[in-house]
């Protein structure tokens, strides 16, 4: 029986809707690394080469993630995740998580004016934002 298994039980018990507003806090990190994996599967599906597919999947979910950040994920007197004190959400973490998504943002919508075509290959996205 592995050792840890009763420890993972006795914490099955906390799992309650109280942890809604941390869930909430964790969804733009988790629109991010599902965009990542819809623009690969989108790659692994469609074949190798340059689409304008690919830029418009990444604005898409940058504005989505851009949303969540400014209209969903502020909880006051949040404390942290989990035990994790030193992950408590702030004013200052939401400043940089708005600066870091509008740097991609811009990179994205610069990106799309070059007429390279790397500007439009998948990897060039998922190396981005994943």
């Amino acid at each position: 029986m592995d050792p840890l298994l009763p420890l993972l039980a006795q914490d099955a018990g906390k799992l309650t809707t109280e942890l809604m507003p941390a869930f909430g806090r964790l969804m733009p990190g988790g629109l991010l690394c599902a965009m990542v994996v819809v623009l690969v599967v989108v790659d692994l599906g469609r074949g190798r080469g340059p689409s304008s597919l690919y830029p418009k999947i990444s604005i898409a979910a940058i504005v989505a993630t851009l949303a969540l950040v400014l209209f969903g994920t502020t909880t006051e007197g949040a404390t942290g995740y989990g035990k994790f004190a030193a992950l408590a959400p702030d004013a200052f973490a939401h400043v940089f998580k708005i600066v870091f998504l509008l740097t991609g943002l811009l990179a994205v919508i610069f990106a799309m004016r070059s007429r390279d075509s790397w500007a439009n290959e998948a990897e060039f996205h998922v190396i981005l934002f994943g």
